[in-house]
């Protein structure tokens, strides 16, 4: 089960690392300290995806419920 859990998280953070290196790569014109941050970005949000993602759909269906009650 946990190597499941890790095959799953390791190919869809290979594949969103790919497109936003991809992204990243079209923006030829920014300066050196702004291609190390796009960098650091894209390692931070390849690593934390899984934390991020359940917490955004969390926000998402509570603010959707909400305005279903109003």
């Amino acid at each position: 089960m946990i190597y499941c859990v890790g095959i799953i998280y390791g190919t869809i953070a290979a594949h969103l690392f790919t497109v936003w290196f991809e992204l990243a790569d079209d923006m030829r014109t920014l300066s050196e300290p702004q291609k190390v941050l796009s960098w650091v970005t894209l390692i931070v949000a390849a690593v934390f995806w899984p934390l991020v993602i359940p917490i955004a759909y969390t926000k998402l269906l509570k603010s959707q419920t909400s305005k279903k009650l109003i």
